[in-house]
């Protein structure tokens, strides 16, 4: 048996992809945890929370791939040109190191940063 979720269902879901724990969404929508804690357990419920939970992963790894295509345009224009300020190039190479390509991008561009 299906059923369509309420607005204050759809409001806790938001609330709670947005990291806010069950007793914030509680007080926040003005009901008692042990109905949220019954919503949790309802199919539908998780579904809609595994669809938002999956939109913002989606959105997070967009966000990551141009923060990482940036990074490298950075790094490259820094290393061929030595005109990028030093400001700009370590943040650049603090993202590259942080998800181990850094010394793929340009080994020797750690060393001319510092």
């Amino acid at each position: 048996m299906s059923h369509k979720l309420t607005p204050k269902q759809n409001r806790a879901l938001y609330l709670l992809a947005q990291g806010k724990t069950a007793i914030d969404v509680a007080a926040t929508l003005k009901l008692r945890r042990e109905t949220l804690s019954r919503w949790k357990k309802n199919p539908e419920f998780n579904e809609a929370f595994e669809r938002i939970m999956e939109v913002q992963r989606e959105g997070l790894k967009h966000q990551l791939t141009h923060l990482i295509t940036n990074a490298i345009d950075i790094v490259n224009y820094g290393v061929t040109n030595h005109d990028c300020s030093e400001n700009c190039l370590q943040g650049a190479l603090s993202l590259l190191k942080l998800i181990g390509i850094a010394d793929f991008i340009a080994p020797n561009a750690s060393e001319k940063s510092q």
